[in-house]
């Protein structure tokens, strides 16, 4: 029975490491994507979703790189918003002798340009 909670309390600190890194990655990771989307309102030529996903996928969360399908990008023109989610599934550790083998871990932010078209800044 001593195993048994031994086992668990590892898994539970070894698994929620592992997702709070994959998390602040995927974090950083739409962050970098919608500061970028932003700033292509700049530009009246760029096309603000582009801008964000090309961004996105140049980042990796846990050794493994963003994939186009690990992204949604919400582009507002009326408000000069951008938002972006990355959501991936992290592999377990050790929770797999539980039965939880993937957790999803996911992250949103959100960017707009700065004052007088200057850079960009998140609101979100």
């Amino acid at each position: 029975m001593l195993l048994l909670v031994v086992l668990a309390m590892g898994a539970l600190v070894v698994d929620a490491g592992f997702l709070l890194v994959a998390r602040t990655g995927a974090q950083g990771a739409a962050d970098a994507a919608a500061l970028s989307g932003a700033l292509a309102f700049a530009d009246t030529t760029a096309n603000p979703a582009e801008w964000a996903l090309e961004i996105a996928v140049k980042n990796s969360i846990l050794g493994r790189p963003v994939q186009p399908q690990d992204v949604d990008v919400d582009v507002s023109a009326l408000d000069s918003l951008v938002a972006v989610r990355i959501a991936v599934e992290v592999k377990t550790a050790f929770a797999g002798i539980f039965g939880v083998y993937a957790v999803q871990v996911s992250a949103r932010a959100a960017a707009r340009p700065g004052e007088d078209g200057v850079g960009s800044r998140l609101v979100e």
